[in-house]
C-alpha cells in the first residue's frame, strides 16, 4: 500500500489527514464519490477502509442510495472496500 500512502490525489490527501469536512466537500463538490482516486482502481471508500475507519459516514452519506455498489467495488487487485479493513492485505 505504498503508492497509496503516496498518493498526492485530493481525496487521498484528505483521508489519510483525517479531514472530515474538507473530504465532505471534496465528494459532494468536486470529485465523484464512486470514482477511482488512482491507477489500481481504488475508490475514497477504500481509502477510507485503509487509512481512516471513522470517516466511512461520511462517505456512504454522500454515495447515498449507491452504498451497496459502493461497497462491493473491486480495485485492480479484486479488493473491496471490505477488504482493505483487514490485515492481511499485503503490499
Amino acid at each position: 500500500h505504498a503508492r497509496m500512502e503516496r498518493n498526492s490525489h485530493d481525496v487521498a490527501c484528505a483521508v489519510r489527514a483525517g479531514a472530515n469536512i474538507l473530504l465532505f466537500e471534496l465528494l459532494q463538490f468536486e470529485f465523484p464519490p464512486l470514482l477511482e482516486v488512482d491507477d489500481d482502481g481504488n475508490t475514497p471508500l477504500h481509502y477510507v477502509a485503509r487509512f481512516e475507519p471513522a470517516l466511512v459516514d461520511i462517505v456512504l452519506g454522500v454515495i447515498g442510495t449507491e452504498w451497496r455498489r459502493a461497497l462491493l467495488m473491486r480495485n485492480k487487485r479484486g479488493q473491496t472496500p471490505g477488504d482493505m479493513l483487514t490485515p492481511l492485505v499485503e503490499q
